[in-house]
């Protein structure tokens, strides 16, 4: 048996859950919030066991869809460009008064 061969014996096809987020570096609780969400690949039932294919993940991964990406990080772009333009700097204004609490 050649080093490749070894090497693909060694790599697994399936994975739980918890390694399956850990690949996406995401949560449990998030990573089955998308899954619930069709946002990522479903799992398969092999003996009663829920496992996601490697293969899967890593096209789901590499897939070149901005919508995905962002669908999957909870980004919501128009927040993210208000965020951006807040950090713009503005030319002050007449200071306004301080704040005096109501008696």
């Amino acid at each position: 048996m050649n080093t490749s061969t070894a090497q693909t014996m060694n790599e697994k096809l399936l994975v739980p859950a918890v390694e399956a987020a850990q690949m996406l570096s995401m949560g449990r609780s998030t990573f089955w919030n998308k899954v619930r969400e069709n946002k990522l690949p479903q799992p398969i039932k092999i003996a009663g066991l829920t496992r996601w294919r490697v293969a899967d993940l890593r096209s789901f991964v590499s897939m070149e869809q901005p919508s995905a990406v962002v669908a999957l990080s909870g980004i919501n772009v128009q927040s993210q460009h208000a965020q951006d333009a807040s950090l713009v700097k503005r030319p002050k204004h007449e200071k306004s008064a301080p704040y005096a609490p109501a008696r």
